[in-house]
């Protein structure tokens, strides 16, 4: 009588383990048990074997311990009022995967390929918050140590992400929070006084802020010539309280920092600009403090004193579902055809792309553009930001140029897109040719390109008649 084969719950952690995630029939077939007996096993694992997925696409994962032997934290969302409710439960499994248990419907994050919450890697919604710039470099330099990790946040793996945000992630980029350590530290922020800077004094901590920024790392030391920044919280005189980020330059300190002086103002100007023409571009405000040219742009991630708001931003999204990673206009198209955004967005961004063109915007990566209103699809565009000429930025050696206007006719089906910018990019560039606190050499460059637009403002459109 042949001898019955013993299945102990070791063999099926081990076989979930070697597959990645499986179903209960690829394992019946790979263990070579019955679906009882399976069942019996896969319930002996415990927290080890984690269920993905409704009963019909049922799968089963291996758990990863990652901190301390924990394997799955609570994640919560702040809401615009500074309440808390829990997201879901974040687990990480073998093979480098992590799935969110979410507690309810989250059309967006859970959407399409990731409806069971299943990711190949940490979930794209919480790639935004993964240090980097020249902000995640200065956190990644003040933690480094606590964290046991070098300090380029750049080579962290998603262990070492993971980390940073359960240690120290009670105040990260949009509404999220990852664990019950970082959850109770923000808590306990909102129950003290507000450290907010009254509008009144905010030359003297801006001058003060930037300086120690500057001195922990030198303007325009990261890739692309990353302007340098910090952040703040501003109170008026009603109570009212804003949350700001601040990017810097020292005029004096350089031929290289006097044009990201100008660049700052021009990007106040873009502001203004759109704003003008009913685009929604972030609030900006132009503050002298101690020789620094300091550019206070609202966050729009943050709501008063304590309340926060969800955002992912465009890089983050094509990443996880469309993978191109090209332009914001055929971005646009892409997002209005799969419902993440609706027309009037997309005609916005697309708008945008134009805009951004015609002001020699060379630097219109997807990391500057973010979308918001996360619970249901369409998605909503988050007001412009970054917006400026970067074409005109110092090179990485501090070079300082003004090559011309670079303002090729655009394709028959963006002329609409371009025809909505024109004016916009006029009023801007009038703008930065008058104003007396810009340099002349930038100047010059505004009066070029005033007359660049206005010879393709003449250029004939797509179907216009014409005579032999």
């Amino acid at each position: 009588m042949a001898r019955r084969r013993q299945h102990t719950a070791a063999q099926v952690l081990a076989a979930i383990e070697a597959a990645g995630s499986t179903s209960v029939a690829e394992l019946q077939r790979i263990v070579g048990a019955s679906q009882p007996t399976l069942a019996r096993r896969i319930a002996e694992l415990g927290e080890r074997a984690v269920a993905v997925g409704a009963s019909r696409r049922r799968r089963y994962a291996a758990a990863r311990a990652v901190w301390g032997g924990q394997t799955r934290w609570p994640i919560y969302r702040i809401d615009s009022a500074g309440a808390v409710a829990r997201l879901g439960v974040l687990h990480a499994l073998h093979g480098g995967q992590w799935f969110v248990d979410f507690d309810g419907d989250e059309a967006c994050f859970a959407h399409d390929e990731f409806r069971d919450g299943l990711y190949p890697d940490l979930p794209w919604f919480l790639l935004d918050v993964r240090p980097q710039g020249f902000l995640g470099r200065a956190f990644a330099r003040q933690h480094a140590a606590d964290l046991d990790v070098g300090i380029d946040p750049e080579r962290w793996n998603a262990d070492a992400v993971l980390v940073s945000m359960l240690r120290h992630g009670d105040d990260l980029p949009g509404n999220l929070v990852i664990g019950d350590l970082a959850l109770r530290r923000a808590q306990q922020h909102m129950l003290m006084p507000i450290d907010a800077v009254p509008e009144a004094a905010r030359n003297e901590h801006y001058a003060r802020m930037a300086q120690a920024a500057a001195d922990g790392e030198s303007p325009g030391s990261s890739a692309g010539g990353e302007q340098p920044k910090f952040t703040a919280r501003v109170s008026t005189t009603d109570g009212t309280v804003r949350h700001v980020i601040i990017k810097f330059a020292k005029p004096a300190a350089s031929a290289a920092a006097r044009r990201w002086a100008d660049l700052l103002r021009c990007e106040a100007h873009a502001g203004k600009a759109l704003n003008s023409a009913h685009v929604p571009a972030s609030p900006t405000q132009l503050v002298e403090a101690g020789g620094f040219v300091c550019l206070e742009s609202a966050r729009h991630d943050r709501v008063g004193a304590h309340g926060r708001r969800g955002q992912v931003s465009l890089r983050a999204l094509d990443a996880a579902y469309f993978g191109r990673n090209d332009n914001w206009t055929r971005a646009a198209g892409r997002l209005e055809a799969a419902g993440w955004l609706d027309r009037a967005h997309a005609e916005r961004l697309r708008t945008l792309h134009a805009f951004g063109r015609l002001i020699g915007n060379s630097d219109m990566h997807f990391g500057n553009v973010s979308l918001t209103h996360l619970r249901a699809l369409p998605l909503e565009l988050v007001p412009s930001y970054d917006m400026l000429p970067m074409r005109y930025a110092p090179t990485s050696s501090g070079e300082v140029r003004e090559p011309p206007p670079d303002l090729a006719p655009p394709l028959p089906d963006d002329w609409p897109a371009t025809d909505r910018a024109l004016p916009i990019a006029h009023e801007f560039w009038q703008r930065v040719a008058d104003d007396p606190a810009i340099d002349d050499a930038m100047r010059r460059v505004a009066d070029l390109h005033l007359g660049a637009l206005r010879r393709l403002a003449a250029l004939p459109r797509s179907g216009e008649a014409q005579s032999d």
